[in-house]
């Protein structure tokens, strides 16, 4: 058992001895299949809100750059003058951490 690898799949816990003594009976059995029918459900609860916000987060990205090119059309247009500053660049990975001073 050398080769074998340990993740949190592999360990063994009082659940787990339960579920399977659970399932020796008629009844066991009935109500395992509840459990796992109630999960089943659970998780495609879960997916479904996940691929919901996936788009409502796309939907926002999209907002975002056009009102970022709408920006980037006035700010082009503004006659010559003391310098506008300069949106910062975004870092590697897309997120933008700002420090607060307090």
């Amino acid at each position: 058992m050398k080769g074998e690898r340990k993740t949190t799949r592999n360990i063994k816990t009082l659940g787990v001895l339960l579920d399977r003594r659970r399932a020796r009976t008629a009844g066991g059995a009935l109500l395992e299949l509840a459990s796992l029918a109630h999960e089943r459900t659970r998780l495609k609860h879960e997916l479904r809100r996940l691929l919901e916000r996936h788009g409502e987060i796309d939907a926002r990205l999209a907002e975002i750059g056009e009102k970022e090119n709408w920006l980037r059309s006035i700010a082009e247009q503004a006659p010559p003058g003391p310098s506008l500053p300069r949106p910062a660049a975004e870092p590697p990975g897309g997120v933008f951490v700002r420090e607060l001073n307090y």
